[in-house]
């Protein structure tokens, strides 16, 4: 008896299999991160439903579980179709979905970072996209057992002036408690922990993507700089690029 499931999805990455068919990695809503075989996927008639950001719905099915399975899929939505000349958008997309692509553990559901970066989909004009994003990095540094504590200080407990973050233990140290190590600490921007915050500055986004960049390649990347995704660091070169022609 055939294994099946039904649900939606984002593609986060796609190769080409054999002469017409293509392997989708898909982060599903109640699935996790899922792969699949999608027969004829790659012929120019469907091509264009199958493009990185893409939301399908989707029918998996394979003999056993273990198996690679097939897709059944149908476009719901294209983020990218509205998007092709923007450049700074597609590098947005191809930046979630090449993280999610790289770190998500395969198969384990995780519907709140669905969710989140189908939100993420959703608000790509925003003017503090970044803002959004980078706490969706430390949620899924969360997901896979490594959260940061940014609400209160580790040395005193203090929940004000929160202006550092330990690189050992990822836990948010105040002004005055961190001044003597300043130069070993690491920025904390204010809008990753205090939610009033919705309009933060470029430069602080940009320590944002620093800060969750750095807990990344500590936790899940080896300290390996070459793993992180090529689109990641030329979103961070171009929002660098508008913070000093500001």
């Amino acid at each position: 008896m055939a294994i099946e499931w039904d649900d939606i999805g984002i593609i986060i990455s796609s190769r080409r299999y054999g002469e017409s068919d293509i392997i989708l990695h898909t982060l599903t809503q109640n699935h996790g991160s899922h792969y699949g075989l999608v027969k004829g996927g790659a012929s120019r008639k469907r091509r264009a439903d199958f493009q990185i950001g893409n939301l399908l719905n989707l029918k998996w099915k394979a003999r056993i579980l273990e198996n690679l399975g097939t897709y059944t899929c149908n476009l719901e939505y294209s983020f990218s179709a509205n998007f092709l000349d923007n450049s700074d958008v597609i590098m947005k997309i191809l930046t979630l979905c090449s993280i999610a692509d790289s770190v998500l553990p395969e198969r384990e559901p995780c519907n709140n970072i669905f969710t989140q970066a189908y939100h993420l989909l959703k608000v790509l004009n925003d003017n503090y996209w970044i803002s959004s994003y980078t706490k969706w990095e430390l949620n899924i540094l969360t997901h896979l057992g490594f959260g940061l504590s940014l609400n209160r200080c580790a040395l005193t407990g203090a929940t004000d002036e929160l202006i550092y973050v330990s690189p050992k233990s990822g836990r948010a140290v105040s002004k005055s408690a961190g001044q003597p190590y300043s130069k070993k600490l690491l920025p904390l921007p204010e809008f990753l922990y205090n939610s009033k915050i919705i309009d933060p500055s470029i430069n602080d986004m940009i320590c944002a993507m620093d800060l969750t960049e750095f807990f990344l390649l500590r936790h899940v990347y080896d300290s390996d700089i070459n793993k992180i995704p090529n689109a990641r660091k030329r979103l961070r070169s171009s929002i660098l690029e508008r913070y000093e022609r500001a």
